[in-house]
């Protein structure tokens, strides 16, 4: 079935799917870049940092995130690719993004503690 035989409902189903991707493709990048900047700054901004054990945390809030992402890609690329659209796979990516948004919140915020605790 080509393209232009799907109907319309199917479109942008899979139309939202293409943007929800490249959603989790941003906060992938976003998270990765986050935790090398983290990690320079760590090594040569705070000398004596307090509150070290947010630091942690927000590491594995943005990992966590990367991970979810990444499952969340396949699960709507599996998606996309299937005509029918599969239950399980739509719960799953929904599942995935909530973690991955959930995750990345989680760990800007706690970053933002740290740095205002650190830097003022």
């Amino acid at each position: 079935m080509s393209d232009n035989e799907l109907p319309l409902e199917r479109k942008q189903e899979e139309e939202g799917y293409r943007l929800l991707y490249d959603v989790m493709k941003h906060l992938t990048t976003i998270s990765t870049g986050t935790l090398v900047i983290l990690v320079s700054f760590l090594t040569k901004v705070f000398s004596q940092p307090e509150w070290v054990y947010l630091i942690p945390v927000v590491m594995v809030s943005f990992l966590i995130s990367i991970v979810s992402s990444l499952f969340s890609m396949l699960y709507i690329s599996d998606a996309i690719q299937k005509v029918e659209m599969n239950e399980n796979t739509k719960t799953y990516a929904q599942n995935s993004y909530l973690v991955a948004g959930g995750s990345f919140i989680m760990g800007i915020i706690m970053l933002i503690v740290f740095a205002t605790k650190n830097l003022i």
